[in-house]
């Protein structure tokens, strides 16, 4: 397993000179650590005991001990379901398949096994069988070995939400990811925490909670950490998000009242001189003081006609306004047919036309009809 070490409280403390060597043994072993995860990780398991479960780097290398020692005499079969991997006949030397036997050692002393370049290929269920020198198998143990992506790229978000909390979210690349939560160096509380827990990668953090905080994200491999220092939400974030939400209504409000607007605007026009509707009108006539016969006196008919004129002011003694609009009547008499028995003047001759006086005009509006 990769571990990391922090030297940045060495290089604040001690002398000129001790900082310098400190910060340089900082320096490489940085450079080690990456020169060791270009080249893989390197992880080791015990299979020296049966049912063991093992884990490797993809591309990396595991140290597998099989037993403690190979001795002279010693026959011995270590497969993987039918295909043998390595194999011994008493004080014979130790093959390797040829699948394998580019990327691998045997070292004898120890009963190691080094495999590297590991692939997916590689994992599942491995058997050990030991014989003695009669060739009575005497033990047999199982490995299983599981093939992993390291973790990497480790990656921290956070977010406030409507009433102050924070919303943290941990994520890495990786098989298999473990998650851990710190505050300050020490684990989250249910005090701390809204929702979520410990161990998943997304938690909801109380309004007040603030600090250090860290994610660990490990597999059976590898891990990696995430710090990050929080802060509180605050009204601020809340006053911001109230403002944009005012600014939307009041926006969406005034597009509504200017559409209902532009409609009853298109409304009115389209009604324009059809609005007229039919008024009653009482038509005085003023007939000339005259001494006419009573049984001759006629009456001319009278021809209203109506023009609705709002561009103008009132002309003359026939205009009438109607609520806010000016109608302007104009009236015309016509002489009806000439009869045998005209009207006769004072001195025996024919009466002329009748002299008409424009007289007052009331207008009786009746009661609009609802649309």
């Amino acid at each position: 397993m990769l571990h990391f070490r922090s030297f940045s409280g060495d290089l604040l403390s001690g002398s000129t000179e001790t900082k310098h060597c400190r910060g340089m043994k900082a320096v490489m072993g940085l450079l080690l650590m990456l020169v060791r995860v270009s080249l893989g990780v390197e992880t080791s398991c015990d299979g020296r005991q049966d049912k063991t479960q093992c884990y490797g780097a993809l591309g990396g290398t595991l140290v597998l001990q099989l037993m403690d020692k190979v001795p002279e005499i010693l026959t011995f079969k270590w497969r993987k379901s039918n295909v043998t991997i390595l194999n011994r006949i008493g004080n014979g030397p130790v093959t390797i398949d040829a699948r394998l036997s580019n990327r691998s050692e045997f070292i004898s002393h120890n009963g190691t096994l080094r495999m590297n370049s590991l692939s997916r290929t590689d994992g599942g269920e491995y058997t050990l069988e030991i014989f003695n020198e009669d060739g009575v198998r005497t033990a047999v143990r199982t490995q299983q070995l599981n093939i992993q992506a390291p973790v990497s790229t480790v990656r921290l978000t956070s977010e406030c939400l409507s009433q102050g909390e924070k919303r943290m979210s941990c994520s890495s690349d990786g098989d298999s990811p473990q998650y851990s939560w710190t505050l300050d160096g020490d684990t989250l509380t249910d005090d701390q925490l809204l929702s979520g827990n410990n161990e998943t990668n997304e938690i909801i953090l109380k309004q007040t909670v603030s600090g250090r905080l860290v994610c660990l994200v490990r597999n059976h491999i590898s891990e990696a950490s995430v710090t990050e220092m929080i802060s509180t939400c605050g009204r601020s974030t809340l006053m911001v998000i109230g403002i944009v939400l005012s600014l939307l209504l009041i926006g969406l409000m005034a597009a509504f009242v200017m559409v209902c607007a532009h409609k009853r605007r298109e409304s009115s026009n389209a009604r324009g001189g059809n609005d007229q509707e039919l008024q009653y009108a009482d038509v005085k006539r003023q007939q000339p003081s005259r001494d006419v016969q009573p049984q001759a006196e006629m009456g001319g008919y009278g021809q209203i006609t109506f023009s609705a004129q709002t561009d103008k002011p009132p002309v003359g003694r026939g205009a009438v306004q109607r609520g806010q609009e000016v109608e302007y009547g104009e009236i015309k008499f016509a002489e009806r047919p000439q009869q045998k028995n005209r009207l006769m003047g004072p001195s025996g001759s024919p009466q002329g036309a009748p002299q008409v006086e424009y007289g007052e005009i009331k207008f009786i509006e009746r009661p609009r009809r609802a649309r």
